[in-house]
C-alpha cells in the first residue's frame, strides 16, 4: 500500500498514458495470487481504460482543456474494479459499485481484501427477484454473496423436478413450473447470477 498511501492526500492528476503506467505499476500488488479469471492480467492501456469509462465502471475523467485527466479517485476506482474481475466477477456484476462507493470505502477494500455485496439493483439480480415473484418465492431476498437459493423440497403431488448432471460435482434441479428466461439478456443475467453463486461457494470452502 506504500504506493498508493503516498498519493492518498495528492492533489495530482494524470494523462491517459500516466495514469495507465501509473496503474500497471501498482496493480500487481491488489490481484489474487490465484486469480478465478485467468483472463485478467496485470496490465491496463489506454484503450481498455477508456472501455471501463464507456461501461461506467469507473468515473469520466477530469478536464484541462481538451485533455483527459485522471486522480487519486479514479485510481482507486481501477483497482477495485481489476481486482474484482481478476475474481471472476463480470462487468455487468459489478456495474456501479467502485462509482457508488466514497475514496476511503475503496481503500477499505482493498486493504482488507475485497469483501462486496453486490447491488440489489444489479440486472442479474433484479431478474432472479423477478423469477422469484413469478414463481410465488416466499424466502428472503439478500444481496449476494449473503443471497442463498433455497435447496429443492421433497416433490410434491402439483410438482416434480428435474435433475440434470452438468460437471462432476454439479448437479441443476428444475421445478417443472420454473419459467426459462426468454431473451438473451435475460439468460445472460441467470448466467452471471450463477456465476456469483459458484465463486461465492468457491471463496466460502477456501476459509
Amino acid at each position: 500500500m506504500t504506493i498508493l498511501r503516498s498519493l492518498t492526500d495528492s492533489q495530482r492528476s494524470w494523462t491517459l498514458e500516466e495514469f495507465a503506467a501509473l496503474t500497471n505499476q501498482i496493480l500487481p500488488d491488489y490481484l489474487p495470487g490465484d486469480p478465478t479469471n485467468t483472463r485478467i492480467k496485470s496490465d491496463v492501456n489506454p484503450r481498455l481504460i477508456r472501455h471501463y469509462t464507456t461501461e461506467g465502471l469507473i468515473d469520466e475523467p477530469l478536464k484541462n482543456g481538451r485533455e483527459a485527466r485522471y486522480d487519486y479517485r479514479h485510481l482507486l476506482q481501477l483497482l477495485v474494479v481489476r481486482r474484482l474481475l481478476s475474481q471472476g466477477y463480470t462487468a455487468s456484476a459489478i456495474g456501479t459499485l467502485a462509482r457508488k462507493r466514497h475514496s476511503n470505502e475503496l481503500e477499505t477494500l482493498l486493504e482488507g481484501g475485497i469483501t462486496v455485496e453486490l447491488a440489489a439493483s444489479n440486472e442479474a439480480l433484479s431478474f432472479i427477484d423477478a423469477i422469484q415473484e413469478r414463481t410465488g418465492a416466499t424466502h428472503a431476498a439478500q444481496a449476494p454473496p449473503t443471497r442463498t437459493i433455497p435447496a429443492p423440497q421433497p416433490a410434491e403431488e402439483e410438482s416434480s423436478w428435474t435433475r440434470i448432471r452438468l460437471l462432476e460435482g454439479l448437479e441443476l434441479h428444475i421445478r417443472d413450473d420454473f419459467k426459462t428466461p426468454d431473451t438473451l439478456r435475460e439468460q445472460q443475467n441467470l448466467l452471471d447470477y450463477l456465476t456469483l453463486k459458484l465463486i461465492y461457494i468457491h471463496q466460502r470452502r477456501k476459509r
